[in-house]
């Protein structure tokens, strides 16, 4: 007798190619040896109040190469969660055996903590939007910044601060991190020979800002459960290897000056294009918050009428 499709497996097998394909098509931002500038742009939908999109990722997981999203750390918050993590679960019964080789597992197999912002990069905008993923001692390094009446929203985007990330070293064990932001605001996209913020090009860009959300795959306790067992769905999957691969050794970084502020290079925004092309740079006393939620939600109403023709097409079969 032939089976049934499970409806609801299918739509769940959708929401991972999604989010696959949603990480592949993401420009991930590697942090360089040495200064490098960069801009953290303000949250992706209207809906979100915050810079950064949390993760939890556990390493080494019965061989497995890529990370394993973990979903308590996911659903933290969150009205009935958080749900439960074989993972986590595993880590906290090898830690209360006392015995040290669980120690030891624990140790290599505890949740590490990764948040991911959409960024400029001083000197690459024509690279256009690129997702950073940091760690637990940058993101307190940032929250200093933000906590202080001096700075406030690093990401505001007529009236924010350019960061400055200083990387020392490129080993796991040897690599330390500082953060110092600029002592004066500044659009995120300013005209070289004026000054003017660029609003045109500013509305555009944030109307490309990355769903934050939709980068982090979150497994079920069964998946988990599954690849603790040895059987692995995602072994020859490299998006996950992909997001790994990125900088995790935060843990290492060097918080002592994060004080100090420091300016941007003189030469951060190669962009030529002043405020002219027949624009009125005020944009008619427009407010550029407005005009930004207003992109937003036509980047959301796109997405709203692409399905809503899909299914008339279906409904006209």
């Amino acid at each position: 007798m032939a089976g049934k499709v499970n409806i609801n497996r299918v739509r769940r097998e959708k929401d991972k190619v999604d989010q696959r394909n949603a990480a592949s098509d993401a420009n991930y931002w590697k942090i360089p040896e040495g200064d490098t500038t960069i801009r953290i742009l303000p949250p992706w939908a209207d809906d979100v109040d915050i810079f950064f999109r949390e993760a939890g990722q556990h390493y080494n997981v019965a061989g497995r190469k890529q990370p394993v999203g973990c979903p308590r750390i996911a659903t933290e918050g969150q009205s009935g969660g958080p749900d439960e993590c074989p993972l986590c679960t595993q880590v906290e019964k090898w830690r209360a055996s006392g015995r040290d080789e669980d120690a030891a597992a624990a140790s290599d197999m505890y949740v590490t903590r990764r948040y991911y912002s959409n960024i400029i990069v001083r000197g690459e905008e024509a690279d256009g939007i690129q997702v950073f993923a940091y760690g637990v001692t940058i993101l307190n390094q940032l929250f200093q910044y933000f906590s202080d009446d001096d700075y406030g929203d690093l990401t505001d985007p007529l009236e924010g601060f350019d960061v400055k990330i200083h990387r020392e070293g490129m080993d796991r064990n040897n690599t330390r991190y500082t953060i110092r932001v600029a002592r004066n605001s500044s659009a995120i996209l300013e005209s070289k020979k004026s000054g003017k913020p660029l609003k045109k090009k500013m509305k555009k860009l944030l109307e490309e800002l990355v769903d934050l959300s939709s980068l982090i795959r979150i497994m079920s306790a069964d998946e988990i459960t599954k690849i603790m067992d040895g059987d692995d769905p995602d072994d020859d999957d490299d998006i996950d290897d992909k997001m790994s691969n990125l900088d995790d050794d935060d843990e290492y970084d060097d918080d002592d000056d994060s004080d100090d502020d420091a300016d941007p290079d003189e030469e951060d925004d190669p962009d030529e294009e002043d405020e002219d092309e027949g624009y009125d740079d005020d944009d008619e006393g427009e407010d550029l918050t407005e005009s930004i939620g207003r992109a937003i939600n036509k980047k959301t109403r796109k997405k709203s009428s692409k399905s809503k023709d899909k299914k008339k097409k279906r409904k006209k079969r």
